[in-house]
C-alpha cells in the first residue's frame, strides 16, 4: 500500500535504541509496507540486513552530514514500489491508525498532503514487541499533541511525484515542513491534519554535539530557502481527518493567523506586514496560550480526552 522512507542518524547510543524502537514499529504494521532507509550513517546497513528492509545509500548530504531532502525524495521514488510515500522522522513510532487514515485520504483525494502532529514519550526504553499489548501501553504513556508542535511536520503522506522541483532543503533542519504546507495550498491539493484521528509518537531524546553540528547554518539556509512559506503550520490545513471522517476546520482566531502566514508567502509585496503581525499576534497572544496549555498536558502525562 505504501513505501516509508527515513533518513536515520547513527545508531548509536540513544539514537540506537530510539530508532531501532520505530522501524520495528513500522515493519509490523498492516497491510505490511515497504521501509526504505536512506543514507548510509554508522549502523544504518547493518541495521537494515537485520531488520529486513531496504537501504539506500549515496544520498547527497550537506556539510554536517545531515542529508538534502531533493536528493533522498528522488532516490526513494525510484525504488518505491508503492504509489503512496510516507516521509517519517527515524525516532517517530507508528501504529495502524496511520495505514486506515492513510486509505480514508487516499480514496477520497487526489493530490494531496497528510500530515499528522506528535505525541511524546520521554522514558525511551527498547519496546518489547512480543508482548501483545506493547502498542497499547506505549500509548497510554504518551502525551500531546503539543501546541508548540503545529509547525513540525514528522509525518507526511503523499502520492509518489506529487513533489515537482522540490528545492535542495537540508533535512531536520527546519523551515521545510513549513515549505511544504505552503506548497501543497499553492498547488490546489487539499492539505490534511490527521493528528485528531492518527497518533504518531516522537520518542524524546537529546540533542549531542554531532547531531547538531553546522544545524544553525544549515537551518539559515533552509529559512532562506523556504522564505515566508516556511512560516506555516498544520494550522493552515484546509481538511482535517477526526474520528468521524474528513471535515473542513472551523473557523478561528488561530486559523486567522495561519491564513495571515499564507498570504505573506504567497504575495511577496505583502511579506513583511503579514508576517510582522503574524509573528507578533503568535508571541504576544498564541504562543503564552499554548505554553500555558502544552504545561497542562506535560503535566497531565496523558494523551487528553
Amino acid at each position: 500500500m505504501l513505501t516509508i522512507i527515513a533518513a536515520p542518524r547513527a545508531f548509536v547510543g540513544e539514537f540506537d535504541v530510539i530508532q531501532r524502537n520505530a522501524i520495528g514499529s513500522w515493519t509490523r504494521l498492516r497491510p505490511a509496507p515497504q521501509v526504505l532507509l536512506i543514507g548510509n550513517e554508522p549502523g544504518t546497513a547493518d541495521v537494515c540486513a537485520e531488520l529486513g528492509v531496504g537501504h539506500i545509500p549515496g544520498v547527497r548530504v550537506g556539510e554536517s552530514g545531515a542529508p538534502f531532502a531533493d536528493s533522498m525524495l528522488a532516490l526513494a521514488e525510484q525504488r518505491a514500489a508503492h504509489p503512496l510515500l510516507l516521509w517519517v522522522a527515524a525516532d517517530t513510532v507508528l501504529f495502524d491508525d496511520l495505514m486506515h487514515a492513510a486509505r480514508q485520504v487516499a480514496d477520497r483525494f487526489e493530490p494531496f498532503c497528510m500530515v499528522v502532529g506528535r505525541y511524546h514519550v520521554t522514558d525511551s526504553r527498547p519496546i518489547d514487541f512480543t508482548d501483545p499489548a506493547w502498542d497499547a501501553r506505549l500509548r497510554r504513556a504518551a502525551f500531546g499533541p503539543l501546541l508548540d508542535d503545529l509547525g513540525a511536520g514528522d509525518v507526511f503522506l503523499f502520492r509518489r511525484h506529487f513533489w515537482r522541483d522540490f528545492p535542495p532543503f537540508i533535512e531536520g533542519r527546519g523551515a521545510l515542513d513549513g515549505w511544504m504546507f505552503f506548497r501543497t495550498l499553492a498547488t490546489g491539493a487539499a492539505l490534511v491534519d490527521a493528528t485528531a484521528a492518527v497518533m504518531t509518537i516522537h520518542q524524546d531524546h537529546g540533542y549531542g554535539d554531532q547531531a547538531n553540528r553546522g544545524s544553525d547554518v544549515e537551518a539559515a539556509y533552509n529559512r532562506r530557502l523556504a522564505g515566508a512559506g516556511g512560516l506555516m503550520t498544520r494550522d493552515n490545513a484546509n481538511w482535517l481527518l477526526t474520528p468521524r471522517g474528513l471535515v473542513r476546520p472551523r473557523r478561528s482566531f488561530r486559523r486567522h493567523v495561519a491564513g495571515c502566514a499564507y498570504l505573506a508567502a504567497a504575495h511577496p509585496r505583502l511579506a513583511w506586514p503579514l508576517r510582522a503581525y503574524r509573528l507578533a499576534v503568535d508571541r504576544l497572544l498564541l504562543r503564552p496560550s499554548a505554553a500555558r496549555a502544552d504545561t497542562r498536558v506535560r503535566a497531565a502525562g496523558r494523551r487528553p480526552a
